[in-house]
């Protein structure tokens, strides 16, 4: 999720300290890479050695064919523990070998929250939690993009970066359970909303005086006369 959080803050930043922004992330990305790689992390190995990796292609699979047979109003929250490992059968036999993959059914939860959202609750409460989402990453930068101030400015960018990284990191864990900091997010970014400047209303022009104008009158006399 810090990837594409600090890419959304890199591309949006238009401050004096841009360069130096893009050099702090490549620097920081390519020592996270090496140290990963000199530890021998978990975050350098794939699914055919690391048992995380390989869970997940199995527990995804699974998920997408529980919701593809009830779309509409799932199966309610936690039975997928207790359905999955009755579709063991629809998953690949090359993917359940893996790293020993086959075990994680009935003991793990789908790992992405967009797909235990669909197969829990059904499609609507899917299409609900993403306008939800859309909302707020809307609120936090229409703030971003009005606000002069410079700190209410780096408060809707850290926002909305820190909602794009949760929402990245949800497709990977379980984060449904915790979904106190997504309202957190939620309260915040209206917050910023309405501390950030608001759009004055139209002004009605003022009628323009009328210039009175001298006409003769049939006795010859000059008067004003508005026109």
């Amino acid at each position: 999720g810090m990837v594409p959080a600090l890419g959304c803050m890199a591309l949006l930043y238009r401050g004096q300290y841009k360069r130096e922004f893009w050099l702090l992330i490549v620097v920081v990305g390519a020592g996270l890479w090496y140290w990963s790689d000199m530890q021998s992390s978990r975050y350098t190995e794939d699914a055919t050695t690391d048992s995380s990796a390989a869970a997940r292609p199995v527990l995804w699979t699974v998920g997408l064919n529980i919701a593809s047979d009830h779309p509409w109003l799932g199966v309610g929250h936690d039975a997928f523990l207790e359905l999955s490992p009755e579709y063991a059968n629809t998953v690949d036999d090359t993917l359940l070998e893996r790293a020993d993959a086959k075990n994680v059914l009935g003991k793990y939860t789908p790992h992405n929250d967009l797909l235990n959202i669909w197969l829990s609750w059904g499609f609507f409460a899917l299409l609900i939690y993403a306008a939800l989402t859309i909302v707020i990453c809307k609120n936090f930068f229409v703030t971003f993009s009005a606000a002069g101030d410079p700190l209410l400015q780096g408060l809707a960018l850290g926002g909305l970066a820190a909602m794009i990284g949760f929402q990245t990191n949800s497709l990977f864990h379980n984060f449904l359970d915790s979904t106190l900091t997504f309202w957190i997010r939620a309260g915040f970014s209206l917050v910023l909303l309405k501390l950030g400047p608001r759009t004055p209303a139209a002004r009605i022009p003022e009628p323009e005086p009328q210039l009175p104008v001298l006409v003769r009158n049939q006795k010859g006399e000059w008067e004003e006369c508005a026109v």
